[in-house]
């Protein structure tokens, strides 16, 4: 006798009796009336004791045909209730038949010589598992194979998800913590709707999918359940649904609570300043904070217009989730304190914030929205070709003509929280061109310069992305232009692989440390619609720009994305966003 294998299998010690003298089966290709070869039953009980069966669920089996010829129509099912690490596998053949049983973990096919054992031989099983059963009669004459596939019954009482469905709306519910006594039940909560509580159909999908649900409604939310089938029910705030899980194999029983809040969402779902919606997909409208304190101190979400900036007061739509709840708009400066009324309109400037008190229905909750507004950047590049050296700064630069652009806009979306609360990395830029690319000369403000070798935007560094078609307003940049970035210790990388060879090609780029951080002084090529043109041809003409810095710690992690414009969008991976520069002759 084989040990009992160890594991996450179930040892069975598979017994077969042979009984029910009397039933004949006919052996293949003859009329010859042999003695018969066929399964009459298959039974499991406890290996310990034997005499009390366990539950069993038997298809409707088949498979009086040779092996090589079972197939999905030849299956039953083997299903365990409440299987113990030893059962015994009882099987009722013709009288005088010879026995022999396999177990197979994949689905089994012919060519399974070798897999056969005698009748008292233990074996693994897990679940999914098939158990084989061949039958050969008393005179050799006949042979039959059986197939069965072994299930086991979940005990898992858990639930997945639960929606809370009306007509088309439907909200998902918070689950809590589920208890065997419904009284010791940690509750979870749903959030519905002023007005939306009648015919609520509550949909719980459970863990296992076999296992049984009921339900129940206890208004106030005080009392016990009284479960049953029924899952749809006319609602109130403060009422409490109970559901009840049954786990499959019947040991397990879980009890959740779901308590019922209906008119107290204050929550928004969208902002819209001017034509410019704020998916929440992406969080642009931010967290709800619970005060304004909290909100004044925490970092918000996103408005970033896509005009220059325009002292023209702009319309505020905002839209609760709850379309009962109410809402009133402000707007401050820095840290002032907003002041919130009933005008839809506001008119701003540039990093002004943008703050929205939501209340619910019921006037039990409120929330606080804080948004920066942000404006499409845009600068005039004058005409020019510096001398790059390093440890010298061209004289052309100190030309007062020449726009300085701040590069201070935290990127949120590509920066450590602590970052993007107190950053203390940023920068200042000039820009100019001439006809073969574009200039530019960046001070960086950086307490620490990184010097780590693994992955080239990880390291302390500033990158200068040109779409050379300004008419392309999103998408990629493949075909229009280029990813240019010099890091503070003069790495030199980019985007795409062509865009960095013409960039080495150029080889003008200059870079020194400083004591407050370093300065990158570089060129890139014009490589598309620009490249072949005169310096007369170029006068007047609109490209889209953005600078970055990417502001990095010794062990090569970006804790901070620095921008002259995009705020919402990586720079790497589209043109979205980006800022608008004209390039002038000088004198222009």
């Amino acid at each position: 006798m084989q040990r009992k294998t160890k594991g996450a299998g179930i040892c069975l010690a598979l017994l077969a009796a042979v009984a029910m003298a009397g039933l004949v089966g006919c052996p293949a290709g003859g009329d010859d009336q042999g003695t018969g070869a066929l399964l009459s039953s298959v039974a499991v009980a406890d290996y310990d004791t034997s005499d009390v069966p366990l539950p069993i669920s038997l298809s409707d089996w088949q498979g009086e045909v040779p092996l090589a010829n079972l197939g999905d129509e030849h299956l039953g099912n083997i299903s365990l209730q409440n299987p113990a690490l030893n059962v015994v596998v009882t099987v009722v053949v013709s009288a005088g038949a010879r026995v022999e049983l396999a177990v197979h973990h994949d689905r089994p096919a012919f060519g399974m010589s070798g897999y056969w054992v005698g009748r008292n031989e233990e074996v693994s099983l897990l679940p999914g598992s098939f158990l084989l059963v061949r039958v050969t009669s008393e005179d050799g004459r006949t042979t039959n194979h059986y197939r069965f596939q072994v299930h086991i019954a979940s005990a898992v009482a858990t639930l997945w998800i639960v929606n809370f469905v009306s007509g088309e709306d439907s909200v998902v519910a918070s689950l809590g913590t589920p208890n065997a006594v419904w009284t010791d039940v940690l509750p979870g909560a749903v959030g519905l709707g002023h007005g939306m509580g009648a015919n609520i159909t509550v949909s719980a999908t459970p863990t296992n999918a076999q296992a049984e649900l009921r339900f129940a409604m206890v208004a106030g939310g005080d009392g016990a359940p009284d479960f049953g089938a029924n899952s749809v029910f006319n609602l109130a705030d403060e009422d409490a649904i109970f559901i009840e899980v049954t786990s499959e194999n019947g040991e397990n029983v879980l009890v959740y609570r779901i308590d019922v809040e209906i008119g107290r969402v204050a929550t928004i779902s969208s902002v819209t300043v001017g034509e410019i919606g704020l998916p929440g997909t992406q969080g642009h409208f931010g967290p709800a904070f619970e005060s304004l304190e909290l909100a004044m101190a925490g970092t918000g979400g996103l408005v970033l217009l896509t005009i220059p900036h325009d002292a023209s007061a702009f319309p505020i739509t905002v839209t609760t989730l709850d379309p009962g709840a109410t809402y009133r708009i402000g707007r401050a400066r820095g840290s002032e304190t907003p002041e919130f009324g009933s005008a839809m309109s506001l008119a701003f400037d540039d990093g002004d914030f943008l703050y929205v008190e939501s209340t619910s229905a019921n006037g039990r909750n409120t929330v606080f929205y804080k948004i920066p507004v942000h404006f499409r950047q845009t600068t005039v590049i004058r005409f020019g070709s510096p001398a790059i050296e390093n440890n010298a700064i061209d004289p052309i630069w100190n030309d007062p003509a020449i726009e300085v652009l701040p590069i201070e806009r935290v990127f949120a979306g590509d920066s450590s929280s602590a970052f993007a609360a107190n950053p203390d990395t940023f920068g200042v830029a000039r820009l100019l061109w001439d006809q073969d690319g574009l200039y530019v000369f960046v001070e960086v403000t950086d307490p620490a310069i990184s010097t780590g070798l693994v992955g080239a935007h990880l390291i302390d560094s500033v990158e200068l992305f040109i779409n050379e078609d300004a008419s392309v307003l999103t998408g990629g940049w493949a075909g229009i232009g280029g990813q240019f970035r010099l890091g503070a210790l003069g790495e030199r990388s980019g985007n795409p692989a062509a865009a960095v060879a013409d960039f080495e090609a150029l080889d003008s780029f200059s870079y020194w440390t400083t004591p407050d951080g370093y300065i990158v002084i570089f060129q890139a090529p014009w490589r598309y619609l620009l490249a072949d043109l005169s310096p007369g041809e170029l006068d007047g003409t609109d490209i889209r720009i953005e600078i970055q810095i990417n502001a990095c710690i010794e062990v090569s992690e970006r804790v901070g994305v620095i921008t002259w414009n995009n705020l919402a969008h990586s720079n790497w991976q589209n043109v979205t966003n980006f800022g608008t520069a004209t390039l002038y002759l000088q004198g222009d």
